[in-house]
């Protein structure tokens, strides 16, 4: 029965260090290879909200998202990853004013102006982009 219950232990203590190594990697933004595509997008009746799938030259795929409504301002909504999509679609929030935040503009930035379709228009990652710059502190 020791020997199960620290086998136990030790595999949870496991789990525990997976998923925080997860989520501080998964913080970080990825060095996505232009050109880029816009897999898929969604904006929300709300106002604010916009969901984005990106797909890079090397097929890697990167959602990022803004949650707000027309009650807030936009320096009030929320921004977020989701590094790992579609395999764990779990949103990591991204803090206001931090490093992760301002990495992230320059990303969405760089990352519009290198679309796969030169006729795409990017205006999902152009409302991020405005949204993170609304958020500077």
């Amino acid at each position: 029965m020791r020997t199960a219950a620290k086998a136990a232990t030790a595999t949870l203590l496991l789990l525990l260090a997976a998923l925080l190594g997860g989520y501080f990697v998964g913080r970080r933004v990825p060095d996505l290879q232009a050109p880029i595509s816009i897999e898929d997008e969604m904006w929300v009746a709300d106002g604010g909200s916009v969901h984005v799938v990106l797909r890079d030259a090397t097929n890697r795929r990167y959602a990022i998202g803004v949650e707000g409504s027309l009650r807030v301002p936009p320096s009030s909504f929320e921004v977020y990853v989701q590094p790992w999509f579609p395999f764990f679609p779990v949103p990591i929030y991204v803090a206001r004013s931090s490093q992760e935040e301002q990495a992230l503009l320059a990303a969405v930035e760089t990352w519009s102006k290198q679309p796969a379709d030169p006729k795409s228009e990017m205006q999902s990652l152009a409302q991020i982009a405005r949204i993170l710059r609304s958020r500077k502190g």
